[in-house]
């Protein structure tokens, strides 16, 4: 049900996009987030705004508190507490073989590639571990 709900919100939130198309470069934070108003970036205020009060009615404790919403490089949205910090355990799996999927279609590195290879913290501990092991969570 949770992941419904926010691919739901996504989904609201990505079609928020106005008629024209504008065309932004993407930047990246130095320091920290650059702010921008939504509709600068191509979003609909108010159906965003429509998309947080829809996510707010379907979380818990927290709401939108600690929700930030990126465009191009720019902030949108930050909750007030976007600050806190949690133990994300499972998440990172999520990005770790996002990031590694990009890398292997972009042809830096193979499944099969032994992991110390590209990072040599890793000799020591898992000197036979490939990125294939860490894309499966089998790397012991």
């Amino acid at each position: 049900m949770r992941v419904i709900i926010i691919v739901n919100f996504f989904g609201l939130l990505f079609s928020c996009g106005q008629e024209r198309r504008i065309e932004q470069s993407i930047i990246f934070p130095k320091e920290s987030w650059e702010g921008s108003k939504p509709v600068d970036q191509g979003i609909d205020a108010i159906k965003m705004q429509e998309a947080l009060n829809y996510l707010e009615s379907k979380s818990r404790v927290n709401g939108n508190k600690e929700l930030i919403i990126i465009r191009n490089g720019y902030m949108i949205y930050s909750g007030e507490n976007v600050d806190s910090t949690h133990n994300i355990w499972s998440c990172s799996k999520t990005f770790t073989s996002t990031v590694l999927g990009l890398l292997v279609d972009e042809g830096i590195l193979s499944l099969d590639q032994k992991a110390a290879n590209h990072e040599p913290l890793l000799m020591e501990l898992y000197p036979e571990v490939t990125f294939r092991h860490f894309t499966t969570m089998t790397s012991g």
